[in-house]
């Protein structure tokens, strides 16, 4: 058997090497020896009062030793944690995990490690670590085990924060096709997250790209653009964002947005940028698809207004013809004064004048349908509302006097400034009037009468209401009334009404119906006094 080294000592259950004695500076044994137990008392001190868990195994792996700590922890009694017994305060789910590191640090004879939850003596678990160091003798063989659990319990929740926070931010990015980067001038790219790589079309696993192998990547008539704005930002530190598209490797083309940010030293100087870069392919469609639909929903509004004016061709040309044939009875009558003799001048100057007077309501009615029908760009200004509807009531009157139909006013004094267009504002009503005017062609009993009334709301407003005595609406047809194609019509386009709520909307107002008792309809919208406009 190989002589232990005088020095080393088993103190309780522990194996000890008191190198840090100077054995010669000792001047006898007795002195040696009470300096060694001592020594050995500190230890013990130390061991029962370290603000850890502190344990120890026999070269075999069995548990000879706990701390006090760890069995006030647990509540375990010696007896009940030596050997393999403590392993009754290991979580079930983690015990096979933890045996099996422990095996394997014992069959490595290396220090090693893992992680478990240990249960309190109340029954709540935390998680811990559980770290090992062996202690060996001369020859190198182990003659202990020690070692530690340290409560990571924090440690644990805050990585698992970190690990959810990480990845509602990865799935956030996901959706919203953002990635996020880091790049600095002198240290080329720094990071980018995972949909970075997959908007700018890179592989993840051939790890970060160099600038210019993505500067290869932006369409070459947006290159130099970009390399002029990245200059710029290094040279003044400044925030930049700029378009431009990427060119997949597989061919597609697609839009990108990005936003830098230097990041600037105490000293002012510039370490990196970071930022985003969006995909905003799908969002550029979507756009240029919507300008194209406000443009097609532009061109209908006009077909509807000259399909109305085309509707009332017969009423209107009675509107033009009425002026002028009384401008040639006034002409003639004129030229009558002039055989006189002597001319009646009197006479002459009250028929030109007359004439004068026709001409003017002739070219009136003219314009009015001229700037119903022109096809022109909406036009943002403050309307007079009453006005506006007096003239189309105006153009409308021939009709109505065709049909039978007694037209009524009341509109209110005073009211709101409205701002928009004037052209669409008088399509809606000119449309819902001329729907009045033909429900009301078949009534019968001879009772047609049309109301138009506009009235001042709160919050400041504008309400303009049109009511008939037709035959009124189905219940049936009512939530379908303004859906495109929708008609009461036999020969309806379907569009009229429709194109009407999308003029009001647009507007900041709201179109509605509701059926009249004992019959008619009532049309009204409204128009805010500080209205936008498309």
């Amino acid at each position: 058997m190989k002589r232990r080294d005088p020095r080393t000592r088993l103190v309780g259950h522990h194996m000890v090497d008191w190198l840090f004695l100077d054995k010669p500076a000792v001047n006898n044994m007795v002195e040696y020896e009470a300096r060694l137990k001592a020594s050995e008392r500190d230890l013990r001190s130390i061991i029962l009062t370290i603000p850890t868990m502190v344990w120890s195994a026999a070269p075999d792996g069995s548990v000879d030793f706990f701390n006090p700590r760890w069995l006030d922890y647990t509540g375990l009694s010696p007896d009940q944690s030596r050997d393999w017994r403590w392993s009754a305060a290991i979580h079930p789910d983690d015990l096979s995990r933890l045996t099996d590191a422990w095996q394997s640090i014992l069959v490595s004879g290396e220090s090693g490690e893992t992680e478990a939850r240990l249960r309190h003596f109340d029954g709540a678990y935390r998680w811990f670590l559980f770290r090992a160091n062996p202690l060996r003798d001369e020859s190198g063989n182990i003659v202990k085990w020690y070692g530690i659990n340290l409560d990571i319990e924090d440690r644990k929740r805050a990585e698992e924060a970190l690990r959810r926070s990480e990845s509602y931010l990865a799935e956030a990015q996901r959706l919203s096709q953002t990635g996020s980067w880091a790049w600095s001038p002198d240290q080329d790219i720094r990071y980018w997250s995972e949909e970075c790589y997959r908007v700018l079309s890179f592989d993840p696993q051939d790890g970060l790209p160099r600038f210019e192998e993505f500067f290869q990547r932006i369409h070459p008539d947006d290159q130099p653009s970009f390399r002029e704005i990245i200059q710029t930002a290094i040279r003044e530190k400044a925030e930049w964002e700029v378009d431009y598209r990427i060119v997949h490797p597989d061919g597609p083309v697609r839009d990108i947005h990005v936003v830098g940010h230097p990041v600037l030293s105490t000293s002012g100087h510039l370490v990196e940028f970071v930022g985003t870069v969006i995909d905003v392919t799908e969002r550029r469609r979507a756009e240029q698809e919507r300008a194209r639909l406000r443009q097609l929903e532009a061109d209908l509004a006009h077909i509807s207004r000259v399909s109305t004016v085309g509707e009332m061709a017969a009423s209107l040309a009675h509107e033009v013809k009425q002026p002028m044939a009384a401008a040639h009875t006034y002409a003639a009558a004129a030229l009558r004064f002039l055989d006189k003799s002597p001319p009646d001048v009197a006479e002459v100057r009250e028929a030109l004048t007359c004439i004068v007077n026709e001409t003017d309501r002739a070219s009136s009615v003219v314009d009015q349908i001229g700037s119903l029908i022109k096809k022109a760009p909406p036009l943002k200004e403050v309307v007079d509302l009453n006005a506006a509807i007096l003239e189309v009531t105006a153009l409308t009157r021939s009709e109505a006097v065709r049909t039978g139909v007694t037209v009524g006013t009341q509109l209110a004094g005073e009211l709101p400034r409205i701002q928009g267009d004037r052209v669409q504002l008088q399509q809606v009503t000119l449309n819902l009037i001329v729907n009045a005017i033909q429900s009301m062609r078949s009534v019968e009993d001879g009772n047609r009468e049309l109301h138009i009334s506009t009235v001042s709301i709160e919050p400041k407003g504008v309400c303009v209401a049109v009511r008939d005595t037709g035959h009124g609406l189905r219940p049936e047809s009512l939530p379908r009334l303004f859906e495109p194609f929708c008609t009461t019509k036999p020969d309806g386009m379907g569009m009229g009404l429709s194109i009407c709520r999308s003029i009001i909307e647009a507007h900041g107002g709201r179109l509605w119906a509701t059926r009249c008792e004992p019959r008619g309809a009532l049309f009204q919208f409204t128009i805010p006094a500080e209205s936008r406009h498309p």
